[in-house]
C-alpha cells in the first residue's frame, strides 16, 4: 500500500456505480471520524478500479494524497473486478441486530452509519416506528 496523490488518480470514465452527493457527505463524515482505511485500488496507469466514493469523498475533504493499491489485472479482469466490488456486498440485513446495535450508539456516531436516524424501537410493543 502506498499514499498516493489524488491528482495521480485517473476515474474509470465508465464507472457502472452512482455515487450521489448525500452518500459521498456521508463517506467522507466516515473518513473523518474512523479515517482512511480502505485503500483505494488503481491499475498500473493510476486508472481507479475500485473506491470511486472513497476517492470523491476525500476531495471533498481537501485531502492530498489516499491510500492505494496497485494491482496489475487485465482490462477484463479490471472490469470484472469494479463490477464485482460493488455487486458482491450487497445482501439483506438482519434488521432486529441492527437496531440492536443502533440503540447502543450515540446520536453522532448513529449518524455516521448511514442508517435512518428515525429508525427506532417502541419500547412497549417491540415494532419499529418511525416518527414522523
Amino acid at each position: 500500500m502506498e499514499l498516493k496523490s489524488i491528482l495521480e488518480i485517473r476515474p474509470y470514465q465508465k464507472n457502472a456505480k452512482k455515487h450521489p452527493k448525500k452518500q459521498i457527505q456521508q463517506v467522507a463524515n466516515s473518513i473523518k471520524e474512523f479515517g482512511f482505511n480502505q485503500p483505494i485500488v488503481v491499475d498500473k496507469n493510476g486508472v481507479l478500479i475500485v473506491g470511486h466514493g472513497r476517492l470523491e469523498a476525500a476531495k471533498l475533504l481537501g485531502l492530498k494524497e489516499v491510500p492505494t493499491i496497485t494491482v496489475d489485472l487485465t482490462e477484463e479482469q479490471a472490469n470484472a473486478y469494479r463490477l464485482a466490488d460493488n455487486k458482491l456486498n450487497e445482501s439483506e440485513w438482519d434488521m432486529k441486530l441492527v437496531i440492536d446495535e443502533l440503540k447502543g450508539l450515540s446520536a453522532e456516531m448513529l449518524d455516521l452509519t448511514g442508517f435512518d436516524k428515525d429508525l427506532i424501537i417502541d419500547g412497549i410493543t417491540g415494532y419499529i416506528v418511525r416518527p414522523k
